[in-house]
C-alpha cells in the first residue's frame, strides 16, 4: 500500500469524523466507492448513521445499495421513486433553487428525495470525489496538462453551480450538508501529490488512489463497486426518457417548459 493512500485515508478521515461527530447523520448513498467510504469512517465518528437511496425499483443503485450497506453493517432504507412524481420532483425543484441546468436537475433528483425524505439533520454525500480523485470518464486519456485544467474547471462548476443547487435545497428541507470530499484539508492533501497522483491509469483504472484508500480503511470491497452518475444510477434518466417520448418533446425541452412556468405571471 503506497504512503500517498495513507496520507489521504487519514486526511479524509480526519475531514469525516470533524464533519460527522456527535450528530445523526443520513447519507445519501449510492452503494459505491464514495458514498460508502463516507459512510464506513462516519460510522466511527456519529451517533449514529443511516443510508438512503434514492431510486426506481430495480435501478442499479438500489441493487448495490441494498449488498453494501449488509457488508457495512448499517441501517439502510429504500426511497421509492415512481414515474409518475417526477416531474412534479423537477417542478419543485426549480422552484426552490432556480437551477435551470437539465444535466444539473436530473443528477441531483436523488438527493433532493432523500433531504425531502430523511428526519436527521445532517446528509452526508460523496460530492467532489469524482472532481478530486479524476473519477469522470472523460479524464481518461488526458495529457497531465489536460487533466490539471479540466479538473479545476470541474471543481470550479462544482463551487460555483453544483454547490450552489445543493445548499438551496438543503435550506428549503431545514438540512446541513456535509461534503467529506470538498473539505479544503482534503483537497490539499490530494492537491500536494501532484497530478500524476489521480492520473487514471487507463479506462478501467480510475480513481486508483481512492480505490486504495477504501483498503486502508477496511472496506477493500468498495473498491469494486461499479460507478455511475446518479441519474442512471437511480433509474432517473430512464424514467425521464420514458416521460419525454410519451410527451412528444426532448428533456431539454422539458426543462424549458418547467422553468418557463415558473416564471410566468400568477
Amino acid at each position: 500500500m503506497t504512503s500517498d493512500a495513507e496520507r489521504v485515508s487519514g486526511s479524509l478521515e480526519a475531514s469525516v469524523e470533524r464533519l460527522v461527530k456527535g450528530r445523526r447523520i443520513a447519507v445519501a448513498f449510492s452503494g459505491g466507492l464514495d458514498s460508502g467510504l463516507v459512510a464506513a469512517i462516519a460510522s466511527r465518528y456519529a451517533i449514529s448513521v443511516k443510508l438512503y437511496t434514492a431510486g426506481f425499483e430495480g435501478a442499479h443503485d438500489v441493487r448495490a445499495a441494498r449488498g453494501v450497506s449488509d457488508r457495512l453493517g448499517l441501517e439502510w432504507e429504500h426511497i421509492l421513486l415512481e414515474e409518475e412524481v417526477l416531474t412534479d420532483s423537477l417542478k419543485e425543484a426549480v422552484r426552490i433553487t432556480g437551477t435551470a441546468d437539465p444535466l444539473t436537475l436530473a443528477f441531483e433528483i436523488p438527493l433532493f428525495h432523500v433531504m425531502s425524505a430523511c428526519p436527521e439533520e445532517h446528509v452526508a454525500t460523496g460530492q467532489g470525489a469524482d472532481e478530486l480523485f479524476a473519477g469522470f470518464a472523460k479524464y481518461a486519456g488526458l495529457s497531465a496538462t489536460e487533466l490539471t485544467l479540466a479538473r479545476e474547471e470541474d471543481m470550479r462548476r462544482l463551487s460555483s453551480s453544483t454547490s450552489v443547487h445543493e445548499r438551496s435545497l438543503a435550506g428549503y428541507f431545514r438540512k446541513e450538508l456535509i461534503n467529506p470530499f470538498m473539505e479544503r484539508d482534503l483537497i490539499e492533501t490530494v492537491d500536494g501529490l501532484g497530478i500524476g497522483a489521480v492520473m487514471p491509469a487507463g479506462p478501467g483504472g480510475r480513481k486508483a488512489l481512492l480505490k486504495e484508500v477504501a483498503v486502508v480503511q477496511g472496506v477493500p470491497f468498495l473498491a469494486d463497486a461499479e460507478k455511475k452518475a446518479a441519474q442512471y444510477g437511480s433509474g432517473a434518466a430512464a424514467a425521464l426518457k420514458r416521460i419525454c417520448k410519451a410527451e412528444g418533446i426532448g428533456y431539454r425541452e422539458l426543462i424549458a417548459r418547467i422553468c418557463a412556468e415558473r416564471e410566468a405571471p400568477r
